[in-house]
């Protein structure tokens, strides 16, 4: 495992109400459950502290979130999220088959130093990423109206124990960008797929080697009017290849031109998501810069 180091680490906000662009924000209601602070660092610049939000996944995984604001993050009165869904945690994926792999080792992994590349992309958006099951399991967050519970109490925690503690009024939900590696695209396909509210603030979907037999789910959500300004972009190399092709294959023919699918240059599985993450922050069009 290889760690980040860096030295003074500086974490400077600047104040900015500008409005976001893209879908309106949902108002999330009802009493937001404040999750308990577990600790904070300052490696690599900018802030992430760890929550206790519990997907009731099982004893064995440590119910660890993930909150990354970047270096000269500013202040919106929207929030713009990315919210990261890791693969399984095994030798395929990079860590020794030693079980559940939490989130604050994870992204601690040179493969997966997703909060370095936020900070490169100089995009003013907050990476979420919950501990997910061995095999991605996912837990409530893909039961009911979980995916909205776990962003409210991501709210709640940048409200007390983020930049936003002083900010009045309290911010709003923004844009939402939903990615994932691997395993993960089972959750995501799940949420995307849910009635829940906020699933109406995701703009993105990425999918890093991740398309394991969900190609007609996925065709279902292009062609519906609900999703005709939202995008899927898909990106694989040899585990995925077969069903990635015949998704683009159908989106093609269906003319379903919110469906983007490539063949990653990334040398291995494992480096998927970092070689495209900066430049897919970059591109989107609905973040500002910090």
């Amino acid at each position: 495992m290889y760690i980040w180091i860096q030295e003074n680490p500086r974490f400077r906000i600047q104040e900015n109400h500008r409005l976001g662009f893209g879908q309106p924000p949902v108002a999330l209601s009802g009493p937001s459950r404040i999750p308990s602070l577990l600790r904070s660092e300052t490696q690599p610049r900018g802030l992430t502290f760890y929550v206790d939000i519990d997907l009731r996944i099982g004893r064995e995984v440590k119910p660890i979130t993930g909150i990354f604001c970047p270096d000269r993050y500013r202040l919106n009165s929207k929030i713009d999220l990315i919210v990261y869904l890791h693969g399984h945690n095994d030798k395929a994926q990079c860590f020794e088959d030693r079980g559940v792999v939490p989130i604050d080792q994870y992204w601690k992994c040179r493969p997966f130093w997703l909060r370095e590349e936020v900070n490169y992309s100089g995009k003013n958006i907050i990476l979420v990423a919950p501990t997910l099951g061995q095999r991605s399991e996912a837990g409530n967050l893909v039961i009911g109206n979980g995916f909205d519970d776990y962003l409210e109490q991501v709210r709640a925690a940048l409200i007390t124990y983020g930049p936003y503690k002083k900010v009045q009024p309290p911010p709003m939900l923004g844009n939402v960008i939903l990615a994932s590696h691997s395993g993960g695209g089972s959750p995501m396909l799940n949420i995307a797929s849910s009635g829940n509210r906020t699933v109406a603030n995701i703009q993105q979907y990425w999918g890093f080697d991740c398309l394991y037999g969900e190609k007609d789910e996925w065709i279902k959500w292009a062609k519906s009017k609900s999703n005709k300004d939202k995008w899927l972009f898909i990106y694989y190399k040899n585990s995925t290849k077969t069903e990635s092709r015949r998704l683009e294959t159908d989106a093609i023919k269906q003319r379903l031109f919110n469906v983007l699918v490539s063949e990653s240059e990334a040398c291995n599985h494992c480096l998927i998501p970092i070689t495209h993450f900066k430049d897919r922050l970059q591109k989107a069009p609905f973040l500002s810069n910090r």
